[in-house]
């Protein structure tokens, strides 16, 4: 029964954070939020990577190898959006911003992450693994607006960063049928998979969000991007701390 929990928990979390995006999308105002949404994001992006999946790394393999991986997936990030500009340059049409794809990819890559160490988790033990699905769901939820806002600020319509968001967060249950298929040996593909997932989120946070929230000119809308731009940081710190 162990692959029927994990599926059916990582499904539940993924729909709750489904029915939080469309709850959300709901706000007649939503666009004039999406900058206060992409400043929050930015926020968990960094504090997620410095604050939990770096430290988290090193745990697991050597310095050397993880900042390895993680200058890898930068430059991996940074040839993405390279590649998608160079094709949407070259077409002459209007598309969406590329942030939004890199959005995906990077959210694809920490959902998967999600499902081996929610995996990992119930292989061990039932309690253990939903005290740990709960607290992706806790992490999860937020994140997930904080990525909606980054969809719509890209020019997905309403629509397509709901469907697109939650298509992506389908990874999680890949992650935990092939983290139960491998068992123990999940625990070093995890090691690589964080480090991966860190250099993508600080390649979109310092490329993408923080120069286009820097464009605010107007002091009281700028204050508050930088207020919700903090309480991400501290939203994923009190995350650790638990």
């Amino acid at each position: 029964m162990t692959p029927v929990y994990i599926v059916l928990t990582l499904l539940l979390i993924s729909f709750a954070s489904l029915a939080s995006t469309l709850l959300l999308s709901l706000k007649k105002n939503v666009h004039e939020l999406v900058l206060y949404l992409v400043a929050f994001a930015a926020g968990t992006m960094l504090g997620g990577s410095f604050l939990h999946l770096l430290p988290e790394a090193v745990a697991k393999m050597s310095v050397d190898r993880v900042f390895v991986t993680l200058l890898v997936s930068f430059v991996l990030f940074f040839l993405l959006e390279k590649l998608i500009l160079c094709r949407h340059c070259s077409d002459g049409n209007n598309h969406e911003h590329p942030l939004g794809y890199l959005n995906l990819i990077g959210d694809g890559v920490h959902n998967f992450l999600d499902g081996l160490i929610v995996a990992g988790a119930f292989l061990t033990s039932p309690i253990l693994g939903l005290t740990v699905s709960l607290a992706v769901l806790f992490h999860e939820v937020p994140h997930k607006l904080g990525d909606f806002g980054i969809l719509l600020h890209a020019g997905f319509s309403k629509r397509k960063a709901i469907l697109m968001s939650f298509m992506f967060s389908m990874t999680a249950v890949l992650g935990g049928l092939i983290g139960y298929l491998i068992g123990e040996s999940a625990i070093s593909l995890e090691a690589y998979f964080l480090p991966l997932a860190a250099g993508g989120f600080i390649y979109i946070a310092g490329s993408d969000l923080i120069p286009e929230l820097n464009k605010e000119t107007q002091h009281l809308k700028s204050l508050l991007q930088l207020v919700l731009f903090v309480l991400g940081l501290l939203f994923i710190y009190s995350l650790r701390l638990q």
